[in-house]
């Protein structure tokens, strides 16, 4: 007996472990892969249960000699897939609050934006928490400010004060009280982020000694690569890992026009697709064998273009 059961997430999961666990063979099944037999039964339309099942079947009898049962990969790497995707929608979460916060500083006080060296430094984030308008700026002690400005601050008191007091920006109570609010979710986001970086490291250091030994792989996008990939002998060639990343060319062919243009396919793991992209910048900034061959490629894509 043979199952095919697409893959949906965490939908899958729990069925997916009880026929491993009762010995039964399953294939677990990009279900853009189903879509295309279920779009063969009919012309219209259509998604049912019924229409589902028949386009998994038909999927497992066009591929009946390709069957490959899904093992169960890892502890670890099933750990790791869950933590990295999380601290994935963290930091991007941390990133949309980040733009918030400029946004709101931007109208309220855009004076100040220039007086850090980053406006995320946690001297400014302090003072910004403690005074969030000009007005409450230019009422506060130079005392009370200068608590603020530790470590390598090179602004003063005096200073910040002086543009409070020119401001074009508004100190309207409602704008103040979402600067706290954006300041105190940057806070709650950079504690996570912290958490699930130490959660990630302990993993890590027992299971990713191997691929962190590669130049450009971090913990971060060492554990996003494994926890993605979870079993590699489940690809028979790393064309099949590529275009499970999405970083196969996608083809553009009809009559005797074949376009040489293509970009990547972004079909698959947009966590492992991202997780290589960012080993391969690394990689390339400071190696320099893959430093000449990526000046190589560059110069053949401009003459092309």
């Amino acid at each position: 007996m043979r199952i095919g059961l697409e893959s949906t997430g965490h939908y899958s999961t729990n069925i997916l472990l009880y026929f491993i666990t009762q010995y039964y063979k399953v294939m677990l099944i990009n279900p853009l892969l189903t879509n295309m037999d279920r779009k063969a039964t009919t012309v219209r339309k259509t998604k049912t249960d019924k229409v589902d099942a028949r386009g998994i079947c038909m999927f497992l009898d066009r591929n009946r000699n390709d069957f490959k049962p899904y093992t169960l990969i890892s502890y670890h790497k099933s750990a790791l897939k869950s933590l990295s995707r999380e601290r994935f929608s963290l930091v991007k979460d941390y990133s949309k609050q980040k733009i918030k916060l400029q946004r709101l500083i931007n109208i309220v006080f855009p004076e100040y934006l220039g007086l850090f060296s980053t406006l995320y430094a946690s001297s400014s984030l302090n003072l910004l928490y403690s005074y969030p308008t000009p007005k409450l700026i230019n009422r506060a002690k130079i005392s009370s400010i200068s608590k603020y400005l530790h470590g390598s601050c090179n602004i003063t008191a005096e200073k910040i004060r002086d543009k409070a007091a020119n401001s074009i920006g508004q100190s309207s109570d409602y704008y103040a009280f979402e600067i706290k609010q954006v300041i105190a979710a940057l806070r709650f986001h950079e504690k996570q982020i912290e958490s699930y970086n130490a959660q990630i490291k302990l993993i890590m250091d027992e299971v990713g000694k191997n691929i962190m030994s590669i130049p450009g792989i971090s913990y971060t996008n060492g554990s996003i690569i494994l926890g993605e990939i979870g079993d590699i002998d489940d690809f028979e060639s790393a064309d099949k890992l590529l275009a499970y990343a999405g970083l196969d060319p996608s083809v553009y062919q009809s009559g005797k026009y074949n376009s040489n243009q293509n970009t990547i396919s972004k079909r698959g793991s947009k966590y492992l697709r991202y997780a290589i992209h960012l080993a391969s910048n690394i990689i390339r900034q400071h190696d320099n064998t893959f430093h000449e061959y990526y000046l190589k490629k560059a110069k053949k894509e401009s003459i092309i273009m």
